[in-house]
């Protein structure tokens, strides 16, 4: 038996596919299977995968589209490796890669999903998702912690506990595995580069992008209803949005609602204790604090908040402002709002 099954779905992948296919081929470790899953291309996929004499390679070719997530699934059915390790057709993984991950899933058991950080091809931006359980279990409450096309899985937790793909949720199927897969295992994240993650305007994370914007809320909230054990009301849900998009105007909402919301999730999870207590906190007052210098200072260059209404706000209400502005802040808010009042005034 394989130590790892490498799933690899294609569609349409034909500029990019020779690298992807290489870098797994030519990984340092190579006890692995690698399952090929054409997912009905209309391009030359096939023959290009066709061309590889490699013992290792697995094609399962598909006449139709039935979407990648139904042969992922497949592939976890069928997969003969301890591990499974995710890969995309126009991805490239480095030649440690696999090696890498083996050797840290070997040596911590508990562990059932690790991904890598990963750098964007023909960029200098390089995704650093935190490392340790508790930051990722964390920042999963924000979105998805573990690059898709990092990751392995353990196998044999994916069968004790039946995790799968959820097709209704791409292309956010993956955020929503790893939070489900939380429940049964700890997930981190290996702090090396490790892959190299392509953007283009084919892929579906591209051309789905506000599908998946609603589908990671969706995933949120869920979260969040799972802490306090019932649904979400809507002006909590609505709270809930703002705590997660940290840019809103100061005027659209009380803003000491988002407080006393976040007051209330954290008195809710030293109950139940799902959240260590210390990083839950200090991870919802510092979305707080982001949200609330937003709503005076605009990230964005945007000029729409610096008005003397603001700065009257700013300075006269009752609200603890200078917990959150250093002096330097402050000053340069309410010099702004005084260059700019005469452009802004109704």
């Amino acid at each position: 038996m394989p130590k790892v099954t490498v799933l690899m779905p294609v569609y349409n992948a034909s500029p990019y596919i020779d690298s992807a296919i290489s870098s797994i081929l030519n990984q340092t470790f190579d006890d692995f299977e690698f399952l090929i899953f054409n997912d009905g291309s209309t391009d030359n996929s096939e023959d290009k995968i066709n061309s590889y004499n490699d013992k290792r390679i697995q094609f399962f070719d598909s006449k139709t589209n039935v979407g990648y997530v139904h042969h992922l699934n497949h592939g976890i059915e069928i997969a003969k490796g301890e591990y499974i390790a995710r890969m995309d057709a126009d991805d490239i993984s480095l030649p440690n890669r696999i090696k890498k991950q083996v050797d840290f899933m070997d040596n911590h058991p508990k562990v059932g999903i690790c991904g890598t950080w990963f750098k964007i091809i023909d960029s200098n931006s390089t995704v650093k998702h935190p490392t340790k359980n508790t930051e990722i279990r964390l920042a999963l409450l924000n979105n998805s912690a573990i690059g898709h096309p990092t990751a392995m899985l353990r196998n044999t937790l994916l069968h004790q506990y039946n995790l799968r793909y959820d097709a209704s949720f791409v292309p956010a199927e993956d955020y929503l595995l790893w939070v489900n897969a939380t429940k049964y295992c700890q997930l981190a994240n290996l702090p090396e580069v490790l892959l190299k993650y392509r953007v283009h305007t084919n892929q579906i994370s591209t051309f789905r992008k506000t599908e998946q914007s609603i589908k990671a809320q969706i995933i949120r909230k869920n979260q969040i209803e799972i802490l306090l054990n019932r649904t979400l009301n809507e002006d909590e849900n609505l709270l809930h949005k703002l705590l997660f998009q940290e840019k809103i105007d100061i005027k659209s909402y009380n803003i000491l609602n988002l407080e006393e919301w976040i007051d209330r999730l954290i008195a809710v999870n030293l109950l139940c204790k799902i959240y260590p207590e210390n990083n839950f906190s200090r991870f919802l007052k510092q979305k707080f604090n982001n949200i609330y210098k937003n709503s005076y200072i605009s990230q964005d260059n945007s000029t729409r908040n610096y008005n003397l209404e603001n700065l009257k706000d700013f300075w006269l209400s009752k609200e603890n402002h200078f917990l959150y502005f250093s002096n330097l802040q402050k000053i340069i808010f309410s010099i702004k709002c005084l260059i700019r009042y005469p452009r802004h005034t109704n």
